[in-house]
């Protein structure tokens, strides 16, 4: 799997009224460029220049592919894991951008003072704490600096990580999304299959619509959480929340055994499929930007906000209403017979890249159609 993220806000403020003989432009910039490279193993490390080579015609390439999110009828980009998300749209967030607003709200001295017309997004924004601690401080680094001439702010993150599988995953072929379409897959067809098994865990089921499994790379700090479910929240948090209450419902059952073991194995029934995910999208936050607000006495708003997300998702690697949740049955006896566990990720499901010690995840997605899949070819 392949992230790569960069975000920019530019902002004007005014120390003063707001007058044509006093107003004080000052232009704020936050870039942030978070390339990912989560790949497979390798039986040998290519030489440096030869990897070089190959990341810039990798850059190259995906160039001529951007698109804008607005392009997009069936996909939004969203800045924080509170925003509402819109049923039957796919839903993406990175924590690019609110790595740019946390520079930019520690330069302007903190203290910011939202309106009631302020927009949702912008309130979710500056009110959001789920970035914080997503990553060590050794894995990224800022830099921000001021124009002392033209009062230019620039703030700068930017981190690469890799998280390699110790294996590909098998090509499963084509699968179909919401009974539609043809797309490629990847997954665990047999279980004589032991690497792909030893990459994945069952962290909780129910039945073949409700599920949850994590995918495992080669550093096991981080992980990679698919969640398949019959309702979803209105946020990526929601959704993220009601997953790990789920998942640590099912640790409870287990370790009381009331529940069959079966159900957090692998056994020779079952059989995982994932579809590929791949685009490279730069969005405009229209309902940020526009957005006026008071950091202490001092007025600003926020004249551009963006960010580019490329990602790549296949089988070489890649990132509370239900609060209360328990399993139905806490009688279930170890005697039960297993049933076949089909956990094929063919309609609606999420997915979130996280370090295990991490409260949230750096990376979210809710996949709701197939707008961004890569097609399958014979």
């Amino acid at each position: 799997m392949n992230l790569k993220t960069t975000a920019g806000l530019k902002l004007r403020f005014w120390r003063n009224k707001p007058t044509n003989t006093t107003i004080m432009k000052t232009k704020l910039i936050a870039l942030l460029v978070l390339p990912w490279v989560l790949a497979c193993n390798q039986a040998s490390e290519p030489k440096k220049e030869r990897e070089l080579n190959k990341e810039n015609k990798l850059v190259n390439e995906k160039k001529k592919s951007q698109v804008s999110a607005d392009s997009l009828k069936q996909t939004i980009v969203v800045p924080t894991l509170d925003s509402k998300i819109t049923d039957g749209k796919n839903a993406i967030y990175s924590a690019a951008f609110m790595f740019a607003w946390n520079e930019t709200e520690k330069k302007m001295g903190g203290n910011v003072i939202i309106k009631q017309d302020n927009s949702a997004d912008f309130k979710a924004m500056v009110h959001n704490n789920t970035y914080k601690n997503v990553l060590l401080p050794t894995e990224y680094a800022t830099k921000v600096s001021v124009d002392g001439v033209s009062g230019e702010i620039v703030a700068i993150a930017e981190f690469t990580k890799k998280l390699p599988f110790s294996d590909w995953f098998h090509d499963i072929g084509s699968i179909r999304f919401n009974g539609k379409g043809s797309f490629e897959s990847f997954g665990i067809i047999s279980h004589y299959d032991e690497v792909g098994i030893s990459q994945m865990k069952i962290r909780h089921y129910n039945n073949n619509d409700e599920f949850i499994i994590s995918l495992q790379p080669k550093d096991d700090d981080h992980e990679i959480l698919l969640i398949m479910d019959t309702k979803y929240g209105s946020t990526l948090k929601d959704i993220f929340t009601s997953a790990k209450a789920k998942i640590k419902a099912t640790e409870r059952l287990v370790k009381s055994k009331k529940t069959a073991s079966w159900k957090t194995y692998f056994t020779k029934l079952d059989r995982m499929a994932i579809p590929a995910i791949e685009f490279f999208i730069k969005n405009r936050y229209h309902d940020i930007e526009g957005q006026d607000f008071k950091a202490g006495n001092t007025p600003h708003i926020i004249v551009e906000a963006w960010q580019s997300i490329d990602f790549k998702f296949d089988r070489k690697g890649a990132t509370l209403e239900d609060q209360g949740y328990m399993a139905s049955d806490s009688t279930v006896l170890e005697t039960e017979k297993p049933q076949p566990k089909f956990m094929v990720f063919n309609r609606p499901f999420a997915i979130f890249l996280k370090r295990k010690d991490a409260k949230y995840p750096y990376f979210g997605m809710m996949v709701n159609n197939s707008e961004l899949l890569v097609p399958f070819n014979k």
